[in-house]
């Protein structure tokens, strides 16, 4: 009997079931599952070229791969887990792992926006002050600002452990956004828009990298050369016989 009581418990703590978003839900799941696919490819196809071709490996663009490692770290392992609990209106893997999520999440967003600012800071210095550019984005700097960057934000949401909570609103862990609406007015369907708006935050900057730097667009163009090239070459002898 107490067991099936504590079933319950769980059951209606890590609820978001809700008549108003059972339709909407599959939208979301279609979203998600696109984030993930887009955002994993695009972000490790960042990481590759950076490793691959000598065009892109620029002391600037280590600040890239940061950025891009922060958002593969969401799009391959939180996104996935978003996905699974708007597909079933619940969260299914425990308290545990919510508090593990919540960390997580807020520290790939953090890492993502710390890295943002030092890019915006690196182009200024790189343009108009080359020479404080070359002293502190040496190869040791460039390691502490990285350092620094995934440090801050682990020291900033770390001690919030037990604050991260399920969420029914946006039916994930997180912070309880809801606070601040006390009647809780707004429609569940959107806060969960709202929360699947911000999914794009981690797979859009890979696409943007290709129609904006020229390098990089080359450099995922010999990545996908490369990658067909067994395929091209099967059907080569395909034909051939």
């Amino acid at each position: 009997m107490q067991m099936n009581h504590t079933n319950q418990t769980e059951d209606s703590l890590f609820s978001c079931y809700s008549s108003s978003v059972e339709e909407y839900r599959y939208f979301a799941v279609l979203w998600g599952c696109a984030v993930t696919i887009i955002g994993t490819v695009g972000n490790l196809m960042t990481i590759l070229a950076f490793t691959i071709d000598p065009r892109v490996r620029t002391r600037f663009n280590v600040l890239i791969v940061n950025l891009a490692v922060a958002d593969l770290l969401y799009c391959t392992v939180l996104q996935p887990i978003s996905v699974d609990s708007y597909l079933h209106l619940r969260w299914r893997s425990g308290q545990l792992w919510c508090q593990i999520f919540g960390l997580l999440l807020f520290l790939s967003n953090s890492v993502s926006i710390i890295t943002l600012c030092l890019i915006a800071v690196s182009r200024y210095l790189l343009v108009a002050k080359r020479a404080v550019f070359d002293r502190v984005f040496t190869n040791r700097g460039l390691i502490l600002l990285l350092i620094s960057a995934w440090g801050l934000g682990l020291a900033s949401f770390g001690p919030l452990w037990s604050v991260y909570q399920f969420v029914p609103q946006v039916c994930t862990c997180s912070f309880d956004r809801t606070k601040a609406d006390k009647h809780n007015r707004a429609p569940q369907m959107l806060h969960m828009f709202c929360a699947n708006l911000n999914w794009l935050n981690s797979c859009i900057n890979p696409i943007l990298y290709m129609f904006m730097n020229k390098q990089f667009r080359q450099a995922y163009s010999e990545l996908l050369t490369r990658a067909a090239s067994p395929f091209t070459c099967f059907c080569s002898r395909i034909q051939n016989h």
